[in-house]
């Protein structure tokens, strides 16, 4: 049973070595202004996205009666929320 194992590992090894270790023929371009562009975009996302996030963790704890000791601040609402109110349905939801 051991030996089968070993066998299998061992077949499986050699086959994943043979796949990637292949050279590819073809080189396409690398256009270095587009990979430029893009990461400067995503950089840019990533931050306002983290920002965001930031003021949202901020404003809730702000928020928080327990940790400011004050009556809670139900006007501030963290960036992204909307509030809708239902009154027709049953049972009326906010």
């Amino acid at each position: 049973m051991k030996h089968s194992i070993k066998l299998l590992l061992g077949l499986f090894m050699l086959i994943a070595t043979v796949f990637t270790s292949c050279k590819k023929n073809a080189e396409t371009p690398t256009d270095f202004a587009l990979e430029s562009s893009t990461h400067s975009d995503d950089q840019s996302r990533v931050s306002n996205e983290v920002d965001a996030l930031a003021n949202d963790f901020n404003t809730i704890v702000d928020n928080y009666v327990s940790f400011t000791g004050r009556e809670a601040n139900i006007l501030a609402l963290p960036c992204d929320v909307t509030v809708a109110v239902d009154s027709t349905s049953n049972p009326r939801r906010i």
